[in-house]
């Protein structure tokens, strides 16, 4: 079986280069004004893109007719894209897209995608994580694949790797957050039959990380593994679903007869998960982040009840709540965590 130390290996495996050596793609931008007031702040805007990058800059006057656009010459392999803009004192007009001066990130984006990926990226619709539609959902397919193996008393590192070899996707590691790949701690809940995406989002939310599908420009689409503390958007730990609980997870809602006394908030969920088939998540992170004690002890009157009302009313007494969400592929689980959200 491979070394789960192999993980760490393929966030920095090099991409052999094709035998046929291309030139990179090279950009520049003409920038136009309209008149000689332009001649003003046209130093600004050179000052502005020298900021965002080594670009090739022309200012000019604008000819009768002319447009923002992007004229393409060169060869397929070696393209060189002319980038037509119209400068006014404090925005630039581009195909597709405007920017103020002074926003280095947006123009370096742009800019950067384009010579990535063509001329067509610029429109292509950008939704969830900058993914395309047809991104997300291939990245969605391959994350939404049911996991075959064991997870509960594995070692972190080594559900990792299997979780890998499972989606076929390239990796990328933040320094920070390398540790993980690396670590031999064993992991508490068994998780098989859930959608690997699901599986990867809640072992590394233990660990406070994050996973997040990107595109680079010029690249194809990846995983990287980030501070969860340091990300917005990442992978969540399943979805909210629109089916009825019911039918997502129909072992909750059976009837039965309980009494629970003075009995620690552990003890109850440790004796209720092994009952259901419904695979029960608890957010380790969560609960130690904002000091839930779950020694504390709880009572659940004697009567007819159902598990879901049973753990209901005994977490919401240890300060937790329980959601039944969907994984990546549909199927339902349970998902424990504090009553207030916690990222």
């Amino acid at each position: 079986m491979p070394n789960h130390k192999s993980l760490l290996l393929i966030a920095l495996i090099v991409s052999l280069s094709s035998t046929t050596v291309n030139a990179a793609p090279i950009v520049r931008l003409e920038l136009l004004i309209d008149g000689n007031q332009g001649l003003r702040y046209a130093p600004k805007w050179v000052e502005f893109v020298e900021k965002v990058g080594n670009y090739n800059v022309r200012v000019r006057s604008k000819k009768p007719g002319e447009k923002p656009e992007v004229r393409q010459t060169g060869s397929k392999t070696s393209p060189i894209y002319t980038v037509i803009g119209f400068i006014t004192e404090r925005e630039v007009v581009l195909h597709a897209a405007k920017f103020r001066l002074g926003d280095v990130d947006g123009l370096k984006k742009y800019l950067e995608r384009l010579k990535g990926d063509g001329v067509k990226s610029l429109t292509e619709e950008i939704g969830l994580f900058d993914l395309t539609r047809e991104q997300i959902v291939d990245v969605h397919k391959k994350l939404s694949q049911p996991i075959v193996f064991a997870t509960r008393g594995r070692p972190v590192g080594q559900i990792l790797f299997d979780l890998a070899d499972l989606v076929k996707m390239e990796f990328a590691i933040d320094g920070s957050v390398s540790f993980v790949a690396k670590s031999g701690e064993k992991f508490q809940h068994e998780m098989k039959g859930l959608s690997a995406g699901t599986v990867f989002a809640a072992v590394l939310r233990t660990h406070g990380v994050a996973l997040v599908p990107e595109k680079p420009p010029g690249k194809p689409t990846l995983l990287r593994l980030a501070s969860l503390s340091e990300t917005e958007d990442f992978w969540p730990v399943g979805w909210p679903s629109k089916a009825r609980p019911a039918d997502l997870a129909p072992d909750l809602f059976k009837n039965l007869t309980v009494e629970i006394k003075d009995t620690e908030l552990h003890k109850v969920i440790n004796a209720i998960s092994p009952r259901l088939k419904t695979p029960v998540l608890v957010d380790e992170r969560a609960m130690l982040a904002t000091g839930v004690d779950l020694n504390k002890k709880v009572t659940v009157p004697p009567g007819r009840s159902y598990y879901k009302r049973i753990l209901d009313t005994a977490l919401a007494m240890g300060g937790l709540r329980c959601a039944i969400l969907e994984d990546d592929s549909g199927r339902g689980f349970l998902w424990i965590t504090t009553a207030k959200p916690y990222p």
